[in-house]
């Protein structure tokens, strides 16, 4: 465990623990997963940058970023967060300079796949499951605006998706003779 990475050594440090086998976990201040790859590599040199990148790409199985919240109830705080998982896309994607600044819609394409996912898309299920206040998701979102336009296309669909309501039973004289709904004599004795 290493508290906080701050420079360039301790990341180097880290990056030899990790090559050797070792699992590490430690922090990092950033506002987001795709910003904690950048800022890693940014620690080094610039003529050192692109091994960084390699190494980096080697060494990672995951990045999770955290927001505190205050929850809607007023009890405590809820975290928000945003999971980045070392596939060997997000791999090829952290080696490549050009596409680091895709992951965050990598990130956001691979939720039902691999079980990423952005802040917004968690702030979103904490929003539906009353979790956190709308306001409050929208104060923290990384991109308010876009994170609006979600939320109005979650309610509409909401709105007018199929009802999941059981269908009506109905009373055994509006049935035709025979139908049954005891399927107990189907069971083996």
């Amino acid at each position: 465990m290493i508290d906080e990475m701050r420079d360039s050594e301790t990341i180097d440090t880290a990056m030899k623990a990790a090559e050797t086998g070792h699992l590490l976990v430690s922090t990092l201040h950033t506002p987001d997963a795709v910003t904690t790859v950048s800022r890693i590599v940014s620690m080094f040199p610039p003529e050192e940058q692109e091994i960084a990148r390699l190494r980096l790409s080697e060494a990672l199985h995951a990045v999770v970023s955290q927001r505190l919240l205050p929850r809607a109830d007023g009890h405590g705080r809820a975290a928000a967060l945003e999971v980045l998982l070392a596939t060997g896309t997000a791999r090829d994607m952290i080696r490549e300079h050009d596409r680091t600044a895709s992951l965050h819609d990598y990130i956001k394409e691979s939720r039902e796949q691999y079980g990423m996912q952005t802040f917004d898309q968690h702030l979103m299920d904490l929003v539906a499951d009353d979790i956190v206040t709308y306001e409050t998701a929208l104060a923290a979102s990384s991109n308010p605006s876009d994170f609006q336009l979600q939320m109005k296309t979650l309610r509409r669909r909401s709105r007018v998706a199929p009802s999941t309501q059981p269908s009506p039973v109905v009373p055994a004289a509006d049935k035709p003779a025979g139908f049954t709904d005891d399927l107990s004599s189907m069971l083996p004795q």
